[in-house]
């Protein structure tokens, strides 16, 4: 098991994961960071936002392993 570190970003906002969560390897940590990428568009759009988020993983270094991103635009037509 490996340690991995998922830190967000999203408009200005930063949120740095001191804590981590073991995973299996670098496989399980980008499928976990894009169930929690789902989750927050999820959550976003839930909330009729528009939103960016930044997403990166690393594994205790200071350098992501890699980045996910996202973003929500609500946009709502002619009622």
């Amino acid at each position: 098991m490996r340690r991995f570190y998922f830190d967000y970003t999203s408009d200005g906002e930063v949120a740095r994961d001191d804590t981590g969560t073991e995973l299996d390897g670098a496989a399980a940590a980008q499928a976990e960071a894009i169930a929690a990428a789902g989750e927050w568009i999820k959550d976003k759009t839930a909330a009729g936002a528009t939103a960016n988020l930044c997403l990166s993983v690393r594994n205790g270094s200071s350098a992501p392993v890699f980045v996910v991103t996202a973003s929500v635009t609500l946009s709502r037509g002619p009622e």
